[in-house]
């Protein structure tokens, strides 16, 4: 799984949010993994393409994150 194609990079392209639910899944896993090995506070910057790439409702409680 991975971008390929214009149609993941803008919100006009058909595979989109299919783009975005990839970009967010790596996210959340990556942020539970440090979670679980004692990472107390996690802030990340969404500032990829129009800073809207993760789709934040899906983040856990204790991830801060910076868009733009």
């Amino acid at each position: 799984v991975g971008v390929v194609s214009r149609d993941h990079l803008t919100p006009e392209g058909f595979e989109y949010e299919r783009a975005r639910d990839w970009m967010t899944d790596t996210v959340v896993a990556a942020c539970e993994e440090a979670h679980e090995n004692g990472v107390e506070e996690i802030v990340l910057s969404d500032s990829h393409g129009n800073g809207q790439s993760i789709k934040i409702e899906r983040l856990p409680d204790y991830v801060q994150i910076v868009r733009s």
